[in-house]
């Protein structure tokens, strides 16, 4: 949610919203996306348990854990380099039907992931089949492994980086050499957060949401083996919980929860740089 909230484009409503957060969120951040994801292929791949750390290692973890003191402390960081970081996200959310289709498509981003997510798909069939996890789904699972290990479209890559280097591999990726990774580990079909994600994007593709909120809404699914429950605004979440057990009481709509609101006293916050950013949001 961090993450949306910096990439608004309305920079106004984003500090306003950068606010909010800053006194309603925990001040530990949880990992991105990639280091939850790493951390489990490397600590906790077959079984499924959190038995490694789940908060960040981004530097910007340190600055957020004192924005959450203080509100005249803020973040300045580079709106369009952060744009051109997710845009692989934005662009094949948008074209979901062309990548898990095998359909082809004019833009590279776009027919990369197609070309990735078919041929891993291939080489891994007969474990996925075996499995028996449909091939939307198994298809997600190699989409996001392709996002954020290989596109590095999430906040940091540094985490993806290390990863490979760690199998030796140095420089530019071959696809067989990515490919190798979904047979050495092939429970990243059916445990770990990857699979989290993949099974909510799955639902939303199903229920026939296509557009660029599609991989968004999947990737907050990233958090569910870690916290207590999911908030959200969308009802897709909603039946998401009801086709899963172990969801039933752990996503909720924001029409079950009753909010007593926030008071802030701004005596607590005298500098002049809270009150200014205070004062806009009036």
């Amino acid at each position: 949610m961090l993450w949306e909230i910096m990439l608004n484009s309305d920079r106004q409503r984003a500090d306003m919203l950068l606010m909010a957060a800053q006194a309603l969120f925990d001040p530990v951040l949880l990992g991105t996306p990639t280091e939850l994801a790493i951390r489990y292929l490397r600590s906790a791949y077959p079984n499924n348990v959190v038995n490694y750390d789940v908060t960040s290692d981004l530097s910007m973890s340190g600055l957020w854990s004192r924005m959450t003191r203080d509100f005249g402390c803020t973040m300045n960081y580079d709106f369009d380099q952060l744009v051109r970081q997710s845009a692989p996200i934005r662009a094949i959310s948008r074209n979901l039907r062309s990548v898990l289709e095998d359909a082809p498509h004019d833009t590279e981003i776009v027919d990369l992931a197609r070309v990735f997510v078919v041929t891993v798909f291939d080489a891994a069939r007969e474990d996925i089949e075996g499995f028996g996890l449909d091939a939307t789904t198994a298809k997600l699972v190699i989409l996001y492994t392709f996002l954020f290990l290989l596109a590095h479209a999430d906040l940091d890559g540094s985490a993806a980086r290390k990863f490979w280097l760690e199998k030796g591999y140095v420089g530019p990726l071959e696809r067989a050499e990515v490919t190798k990774v979904f047979l050495d580990y092939p429970e990243i079909f059916v445990r770990g957060p990857i699979l989290e994600m993949a099974v909510m994007a799955a639902h939303q593709y199903r229920t026939g949401k296509t557009n660029r909120g599609a991989i968004h809404d999947g990737m907050h699914m990233v958090y569910a083996p870690y916290v207590s429950a999911i908030l959200s605004n969308d009802r897709a979440f909603l039946t998401h919980a009801a086709e899963h057990q172990r969801y039933h009481t752990r996503l909720l709509h924001m029409s079950q929860v009753q909010i007593s609101g926030v008071e802030l006293d701004l005596n607590d916050y005298p500098d002049d740089q809270t009150l200014h950013r205070l004062d806009k949001a009036r």
